[in-house]
C-alpha cells in the first residue's frame, strides 16, 4: 500500500478514535431534550461506523465495496448539513417525524395484505393523535414546498427534496456532480461497472481500484460530518477537526501530484 493511502487511512482512524473520545463527554439529558444535537449525534454515529466499514474494506483491498459505503457518507453529510444549515431544531424534527410516519405506512400497508399480527401489534404502539398530526402537517407543507423546489421537488422525502436539491442547497452541488454519480454507479450495478470487478485468477479477486479515491473521499466527507454536527455537539473541537482538515488537503494535494493513482 503506498505512502498515500496509508496516510489517509490513518488520517480516517485518528478522526474516528477522536470520535469515540469525545463521545465520552455526551451529557445524554441533554441530547435527549434537543432535538437538532439528537439527530447530530445519530447521524454522527452512523459515519463514524461507516467510516470503520471503508478503513476494513479499503485495507484489504475492495475497493468498489468501500467506494459503496463512501457514498452512503455522502447521504449523512447532505442530510446533516441541510439540517445544520438552517431552522435546525424544526428540520429535525421533520426528519424524525417523517421516518415515524413512513415506517408506520409501510407497516400498515404490509398487515393490510398479510394480515400479519407481528404487524399489528407494532401499529398499536403507535399514537394515532400523533400519526394524524405528522400527516397534517406534511400536507400543509407540500404544495409551498412544490412551489419553491420544482426541480428537485419529491414527495416521498422528509424535506420535499430528492438528494441533489438538498446537496444544492447545501453547498454539495460539486461534490454530487463529480463524486456521488460514479459511486452510484457501482451501488447501482451500471452495466460499466462491472468489469472493475473481473479477475482472471482467485489471486487478482482483490485489487487497488477505487481504494485511494474512497479513502480520501470517506476522510473528506467524514470530517465535514463532525464539523456539521459541532454546531450541536459543543464537546467536538472545531480547531481540532480544522487540523484533520489541513492533513486531509495535504494528502489530496500529494495525491493530485502522483496522478491519481497514490504511488501504486
Amino acid at each position: 500500500m503506498s505512502s498515500i493511502k496509508s496516510q489517509a487511512l490513518n488520517l480516517l482512524s485518528e478522526a474516528r478514535l477522536y470520535w469515540d473520545e469525545q463521545v465520552l463527554l455526551i451529557d445524554n439529558e441533554k441530547i435527549k431534550c434537543d432535538r437538532f444535537k439528537r439527530v447530530a449525534y445519530l447521524l454522527a454515529c452512523k459515519a463514524s461506523k461507516s467510516s470503520d466499514a471503508v478503513t476494513l474494506l479499503s485495507t484489504n483491498k475492495f475497493g468498489e465495496d468501500a467506494a459503496i459505503i463512501a457514498r452512503s457518507l455522502f447521504e449523512v453529510l447532505v442530510t446533516i448539513k441541510y439540517i445544520s444549515q438552517k431552522y435546525s431544531s424544526l428540520r429535525a424534527k421533520w426528519y424524525e417525524e417523517y421516518n415515524a410516519l413512513d415506517y408506520y405506512i409501510k407497516l400498515c400497508n404490509e398487515y393490510k395484505n398479510n394480515n400479519n399480527q407481528e404487524y399489528l401489534k407494532v401499529i398499536q404502539r403507535y399514537n394515532k393523535k400523533d400519526i394524524g398530526r405528522i400527516e397534517s402537517s406534511r400536507k400543509n407543507r407540500e404544495n409551498r414546498e412544490k412551489d419553491l423546489h420544482k426541480y428537485h421537488f419529491k414527495k416521498s422525502s422528509w424535506s420535499f427534496l430528492n438528494l441533489k436539491g438538498m446537496a444544492v442547497q447545501s453547498g454539495l452541488t460539486d461534490y454530487y456532480n463529480s463524486i456521488y454519480w460514479q459511486t452510484s454507479r457501482i451501488t447501482h450495478a451500471n452495466f460499466d461497472s462491472l468489469y472493475g470487478h473481473l479477475r482472471i485468477s482467485r489471486r487478482d479477486l482483490k485489487s487497488e481500484n477505487w481504494v485511494l479515491e474512497s479513502v480520501l473521499f470517506s476522510c473528506d466527507v467524514y470530517i465535514q460530518i463532525l464539523e456539521e454536527a459541532s454546531v450541536g455537539l459543543e464537546f467536538l473541537d472545531k480547531s481540532r477537526l480544522d487540523r484533520f482538515k489541513l492533513k486531509l488537503n495535504a494528502l489530496a494535494i500529494a495525491a493530485s501530484n502522483e496522478g491519481g493513482d497514490g504511488g501504486s
